[in-house]
């Protein structure tokens, strides 16, 4: 397949079958990190994991080789900052790939914008589609609902070995099964947690990766479905690499329909419809807010139905009386910001 000058949206999935069930959703992401280092030449791929320390904890780690890959792939619900790896990559002319959150290619493009140098360390940024990062009490209420201990829990999966997968607390008694499905887990939990500064988000898709790839909701799941990734190319260096790594058949990808995208994700393009109107409820109550240019705000709030408008502005009012944001935090008393005195 050739993918011309201007590809549009894609479907596929890893070709290599374990790389793509062990994937949230056709381990595309995966694939290309494998193909960047062992094609390419790469020095390795800069992503999450669980922390040694924490199964429950994100750590950001750098995956060599094809094992290294494998035992951390997939979706990682809980905060993660792959950016606070980047001292992990060589200064020696050695190159990497970068995965992370739309937010994580943000602060990855503007390092490398302030560093010049030591960004071209990065040669392929790929982006997930994110719905937003739940705090980590979401994976807690998770437990609790398995009624697995925390202390006991060795390690944690949220999705993947299938699409979408089961959510799976692993502990030292492997004979029983600590799991729930993914719509019980995403869309009974830990939807709710997710931090309200991810719905003021208006890159759900990662704009700013090289390519970037999502699960094809769309789709009727299957049992024991394998899995398939919608892919986005945003840059010619994506749509050079992403040719290569199809022609050596790390990824097996078609033409997307022009619909499939909004009918994959369509909770990702109603935040954005509504987003301008939680910005302008949250400037009628003086509290601050980001600023955000080229994402036409006002536009997609336009084109939003009218009970989405009126629920963007008199929720966020709503939080903002609820949670009192428009009242100014009090200083520390001259008592309390003093040192102890012995």
């Amino acid at each position: 397949m050739c993918l011309g000058q201007r590809p549009g949206d894609l479907e596929g999935y890893a070709s290599d079958p374990d790389v793509r069930f062990r994937g949230s959703s056709g381990g595309i992401a995966t694939a290309l990190s494998l193909f960047c280092i062992e094609k390419l030449g790469m020095q390795g791929a800069l992503h999450i994991g669980p922390d040694e320390n924490d199964p429950l904890a994100n750590a950001a780690v750098l995956s060599r080789e094809r094992a290294e890959l494998l035992e951390r792939t997939g979706s990682r619900y809980a905060p993660a900052a792959p950016c606070s790896g980047l001292n992990l990559l060589n200064g020696d002319g050695s190159q990497y790939v970068f995965v992370g959150k739309p937010c994580d290619v943000v602060a990855l493009r503007k390092w490398q914008e302030t560093n010049p140098e030591a960004g071209r360390r990065v040669a392929l940024a790929v982006s997930i589609f994110c719905a937003g990062t739940p705090s980590a009490q979401g994976t807690k209420k998770i437990l609790e609902k398995l009624n697995v201990p925390l202390e006991e829990v060795t390690a944690f999966r949220y999705r993947g070995c299938g699409w979408p997968g089961r959510t799976v607390a692993q502990t030292a008694e492997n004979d029983k099964d600590h799991s729930m499905t993914y719509e019980q887990s995403w869309g009974g939990i830990l939807s709710k947690h997710t931090q309200f500064r991810c719905r003021f988000c208006p890159d759900s898709t990662g704009e700013l990766a090289d390519i970037s790839c999502g699960d094809p909701w769309y789709r009727q799941r299957e049992p024991d479905d394998p899995g398939r990734s919608l892919v986005l190319v945003r840059t010619e260096n994506g749509r050079r690499i992403l040719q290569e790594a199809i022609q050596a058949r790390y990824v097996d990808l078609e033409p997307a329909n022009a619909n499939t995208l909004p009918q994959s994700q369509g909770s990702l393009r109603k935040r954005r419809q509504q987003l301008w109107g939680r910005l302008l409820a949250m400037r009628l109550f003086r509290v601050p807010v980001p600023r955000y240019h080229g994402f036409s705000l006002w536009a997609n709030w336009r084109s939003a139905r009218a009970s989405d408008k009126a629920r963007s502005v008199f929720g966020t009012i709503r939080r903002i009386l609820q949670r009192k944001w428009s009242v100014p935090l009090k200083a520390a008393s001259e008592e309390e910001s003093s040192p102890a005195k012995l």
